[in-house]
């Protein structure tokens, strides 16, 4: 893995004035196993540098450096391939051991950041306008280019007269806990989406 800035190195022609090319520069240069585990001898890198293998940042005060990384979502150890707490997602892959790493195939996939993304719907729609047409469904999948999640929810729903009171956005709330516990998401971190005005009430 390379990584470079923006800026760039001038290459100069022998008159020390015209400019012949540019070359990058590197700021982070590291060889790895295939699980991420960091190849001993065969890096460049600047030091302080925040981010290993994927891009992940590594957390070198615990296991020295490049040796454990936060994915967001669970705390990752390349020397294992393994995470060191539980895939909130184990209930939709029951063949996969709950603490695996992309699936035990690291050449051809990563590992996904987090849970599903919940979309939430406005106060006086459901949860049909996520889907209602091509535009609301590219709008999904223009949204979640912006995260690591590959899944998403979209079938939540909570009702709502229009004055929309704090006993109403309570009850909703709990509506929307209630969702997470069925599905067994347990995280820390967890992506909501929503029309900002409602989004904000059900929260609340």
């Amino acid at each position: 893995m390379v990584t470079i800035t923006d800026k760039k190195v001038p290459k100069f022609l022998s008159d020390n004035v015209t400019i012949d090319y540019f070359e990058p520069n590197v700021y982070l240069a590291q060889d790895y196993y295939p699980f991420g585990m960091a190849m001993p001898g065969r890096s460049f890198k600047v030091k302080d540098y925040r981010y290993g293998f994927n891009g992940k940042e590594n957390d070198n005060d615990v296991k020295g450096g490049g040796n454990q990384q936060d994915y967001g979502m669970r705390i990752y150890d390349p020397r294992l391939g393994r995470f060191l707490n539980v895939d909130p997602l184990r209930k939709n892959y029951p063949m996969l051991s709950s603490y695996q790493f992309a699936s035990n195939t690291p050449i051809q996939a990563i590992d996904l950041d987090g849970a599903e993304a919940f979309f939430i719907h406005g106060t006086t729609s459901d949860s049909g306008r996520w889907t209602e047409n091509d535009k609301a469904k590219q709008g999904v999948r223009n949204i979640l280019k912006l995260t690591y999640n590959n899944y998403y929810n979209v079938g939540f729903n909570w009702k709502d007269p229009v004055h929309n009171d704090y006993g109403i956005r309570g009850e909703a709330a709990k509506q929307l806990a209630s969702l997470l516990h069925l599905l067994d998401i347990v995280m820390v971190v967890m992506l909501l989406f929503g029309h900002l005005k409602s989004f904000i009430k059900v929260l609340a």
